[in-house]
């Protein structure tokens, strides 16, 4: 993540952007380096785009290309992001994170996912920026501005 911002983040975005949210990356880069021992591995790109749901109730995931060792949270971060497409994402959000306490019989990491919505927020932008099909830079640079303004917030 720091890599990115240091390196490949000055070409796309402007110094003010990237001043004001440098303190939100250092913040979770080093979050994500004190919770190490927690890392297993995870899909990193776990959106609803990578799951079906088949006519049984049951679940797939697809698309394990990117795979990554890191914080649990973080797909659970990314896949939350999702819900902020729709007009009433508070209660989908709520729904969400009360979900995922009923099944996995455990709270859902709140401060964990606060500090790695940088995170998510980052590859994001590294993903946009950095695609190879002009059609999906346009379609989602869009986000930019946004997600920039909640990066900064979160420093």
């Amino acid at each position: 993540m720091r890599w990115w911002w240091r390196s490949e983040a000055p070409r796309f975005l402007s110094d003010a952007d990237q001043q004001r949210c440098m303190p939100a990356v250092e913040r979770t880069a080093a979050f994500m380096e004190a919770q190490a021992a927690a890392e297993r591995v995870i899909h990193s790109d776990l959106h609803f785009g990578n799951v079906l749901l088949a006519p049984n109730g049951g679940v797939a995931v697809l698309d394990f290309d990117g795979c990554a060792v890191a914080h649990p949270a973080f797909d659970l971060v990314l896949t939350e992001g999702e819900l902020l497409d729709f007009p009433d994402a508070p209660v989908l959000t709520a729904a969400y994170r009360e979900g995922y306490a009923a099944q996995s019989g455990q709270p859902f990491p709140v401060e964990a996912a606060e500090v790695l919505g940088v995170a998510t927020g980052t590859a994001f932008l590294e993903w946009v920026y950095g695609s190879a099909n002009p059609e999906v830079r346009a379609r989602k640079e869009r986000w930019g501005p946004s997600l920039l303004d909640d990066l900064a917030l979160r420093g």
